[in-house]
């Protein structure tokens, strides 16, 4: 009877063993089946975010040898560069029929008569083809900061796995919540905490001893570039 009753047990612990295997397994594929998702949604991003600039560039060029006019609202400011402090040298009365040369970080580069300069966008009425023009402008903007952003992320990738490969996963963890701890180095510490406020040095024939300063009350005191105490 008792072994009967091992041998139960034993058969249950295997089947449930077996179901919590089972259960892991579907848990992987499923987040396996998520990242892959997640993959295809940002490469969907990226080719709208690409068709859309194709169309930015199609219609600029389009447009390149076409002269875009646009009318100023009363009261329109004229400045000599797109500086939002500066002052401006000729202000529109009454709505003005001028030409659109440019459109940059808000302001509409564009020729009234024989004066040329920047005026704010919120000077310019959008009719369809202005609108055109600003649309076209505003996507090259956006597509030149997103090419720029994804190489800032890429570069941030390609710097942690460096650290990571130096100095293994667990320590560039601890590096990112900003940790300290005896015996790292001057350069994680640099980069965990941030430059010091202040750092005093003194140099003697045992090396070189250094006390960081932070704001916070934190003091680090490293002896040939490796921390060796620490106050807070």
């Amino acid at each position: 009877m008792n072994r009967l009753i091992i041998l139960l047990t034993l058969l249950s612990n295997i089947v449930f063993a077996q179901e919590n295997s089972n259960i892991d397994k579907l848990y992987k594929s499923k987040d396996s089946v998520k990242r892959q998702i997640k993959s295809l949604e940002d490469t969907l991003v990226k080719i709208d975010n690409a068709i859309a600039n194709e169309k930015a560039k199609q219609f600029l060029k389009n447009s390149a040898g076409q002269t875009i006019y646009g009318t100023t609202t009363p009261g329109a400011k004229l400045k000599k560069s797109p500086d939002p402090i500066e002052s401006p040298f000729m202000t529109f009365s009454t709505a003005t029929k001028v030409r659109i040369l440019d459109y940059s970080n808000g302001y509409f580069g564009i020729r009234a008569d024989t004066a040329y300069g920047y005026m704010n966008e919120l000077w310019i009425v959008k009719d369809s083809a202005v609108k055109k023009f600003y649309d076209a402008k505003i996507l090259g903007e956006n597509m030149l900061k997103n090419l720029a952003l994804e190489k800032d992320e890429l570069e941030k990738k390609k710097q942690e796995q460096r650290y990571i490969k130096a100095w293994g996963k667990a320590k560039y963890d601890r590096v990112k919540r900003g940790e300290y701890w005896i015996g790292m180095t001057r350069e994680i510490g640099m980069l965990s905490l941030g430059y010091p406020d202040k750092i005093n040095s003194t140099v003697g024939s045992w090396g070189v001893h250094e006390q960081w300063v932070y704001k916070n009350g934190t003091y680090l005191y490293f002896e040939n570039d490796i921390l060796t105490s620490y106050q807070h």
